[in-house]
């Protein structure tokens, strides 16, 4: 039996609202990245997880999917289908906001991945 286990990264927004996200579904490509997140609804008492898809030359990105939680945990991240729902629609992002919040983190983590050390 294999085990799978999603890498969630905690983030907390300027407003104290705390998002989580999936640091093994970032997909970088020439124009994009594409990445899950996942997030309360308060109101169902629930975590939801969204596929995003954020230009990564202006602060605009889209929603392109929707799981619940156990779905995407049965799914095992559904990497393989991360860009499935891509558009050209996207729209911009509030400062602040959850996706905004993840935009910055996965940034940062490709900006660090992508550096070269030369000696």
């Amino acid at each position: 039996m294999n085990a799978f286990a999603i890498d969630w990264v905690s983030l907390e927004t300027p407003m104290g609202k705390t998002v989580f996200l999936d640091k093994d579904s970032i997909l970088e490509t020439d124009k994009y990245f594409f990445y899950n997140i996942k997030h309360e609804i308060k109101s169902e008492n629930a975590f939801y997880v969204q596929t995003i898809q954020s230009s990564k030359f202006h602060p605009f990105s889209a929603r392109l999917k929707y799981y619940k939680e156990d779905e995407y945990i049965s799914l095992e991240g559904d990497y393989k289908n991360i860009t499935k729902f891509q558009t050209n629609k996207l729209e911009p992002v509030a400062y602040g906001s959850i996706v905004n919040t993840c935009f910055n983190k996965v940034s940062q983590i490709q900006n660090e991945k992508n550096i070269k050390i030369e000696f």
